[in-house]
Formats: C-alpha cells, structure tokens, sequence
C-alpha cells in the first residue's frame, strides 16, 4: 500500500501533460510550489495559482477555441467588460480664471487615471463659502452654467444639477458681490473637487 501511494504522488508531481495542448508544471522544490498550466505549442502560461489564489489567468471569448480577450495578472482588471480606468469616473478637473467680479470654471470630467473622461455626463456644481461647504448665495450674485444641459435646479445661482456636453465639459460664471475668495465645487458620481474662485469687483 505505502508503494502505491509513493507511486500516485510521483505522478502527481511529475505528470507533465492534462493533455495534447496543455502542460502543467510545479514550481518550487519536489513540486510543491504553485501549479502552472502552460500551452505547449507556446510555453504561454494561461492560468497560475498559488496559495493567495489565482494569480494570472487568460480569459477566452465564447466558446472553447475562441479568441482570448484578456490576460488577467495581479492587480488588473478581469477581461475587456470589467471596468477599466480609462472609462471609470474620478475626480473633475477644474481650471478658474477672474476677471472682475465674475469667476469662470472650466470643467472637465476625469477617469480615475487622471486623463479626460470624454462622454455626456450628469454633474452637480455648487458654490460655498467655504471648500467642500454647503451651497449658498452668500456675496454671490449669480451662477450660470453653460456648454450642456440643464437637468435641475436645487439652489437659483448656487446649486445645479446639469448635463455636460458630448465630451464631459461644462462652463460656470460665478458673479460676486465683494472683494472676496469663494469655492465651487464639482461632483461626478462619488467623486468631489473644489477649487478656489476669487472676486475683484
């Protein structure tokens, strides 16, 4: 019995082939690593796992044979449906210039990559007293936002909900009734920038 079960192990260990087109191989000292399925044709490794679990995986489209869509490795995403950076929404991007007593933003919604998120998308903007404060009309005499749509009105001149343009940009003109600093602030989805504007009346 104890040379039978010798011999299964060996084989476990050694078996260099799961079939035609597939060789496994054990990393590691006696084969007790990580166990690796690589294609034979090419010595690609098209699936690893170790102790943390799955580690490089590549991913085929369709049926067995099809064309393979993804190389999944530590740390990326899973297949070209799975959300990518250049697609997913991070901070908005906010460029402010004065001139007298009207502050203009330019907007321009971001990936979480920090490069253009160039598509329609739903923003809110408001402006505040204060860096991520509440909306308010405070020394503010008018917001205007130009270059989309407007969707809702939640403050008149200091709270908006609007639609950018095509390419996830948007303009405000904030109008100020004193010399001061005041702030807008741009939300897309779950991410927030505030940028200082400053009035010279």
């Amino acid at each position: 019995m104890k040379k039978v079960l010798e011999i299964m192990a060996f084989a476990l260990v050694a078996l260099p082939l799961i079939g035609g087109n597939v060789t496994v191989k054990y990393s590691g000292p006696s084969g007790q690593g990580d166990t690796i399925y690589k294609a034979t044709a090419t010595g690609v490794t098209n699936f690893a796992l170790g102790t943390g679990g799955v580690y490089n995986a590549t991913i085929l489209s369709g049926e067995l044979g099809g064309t393979a869509i993804a190389t999944v490795v530590s740390g990326s995403a899973l297949g070209t449906t799975a959300a990518q950076q250049a697609s997913v929404w991070g901070p908005p991007g906010i460029t402010t210039s004065t001139v007298g007593a009207v502050a203009t933003a330019a907007i321009q919604t971001k990936n979480i990559a920090a490069g253009d998120l160039e598509d329609f998308r739903v923003i809110r903007v408001w402006v505040s007293g204060t860096s991520m404060g509440a909306a308010s009309t405070n020394n503010i005499t008018t917001l205007v936002l130009s270059g989309g749509t407007a969707v809702e009105t939640k403050t008149a001149h200091a709270d908006y909900i609007y639609l950018t343009a095509t390419d996830g940009t948007a303009s405000a003109a904030v109008t100020g009734e004193a010399a001061i600093d005041g702030y807008i602030m741009v939300e897309d989805g779950s991410s927030i920038t505030a940028a200082k504007i400053t009035f010279a009346p």
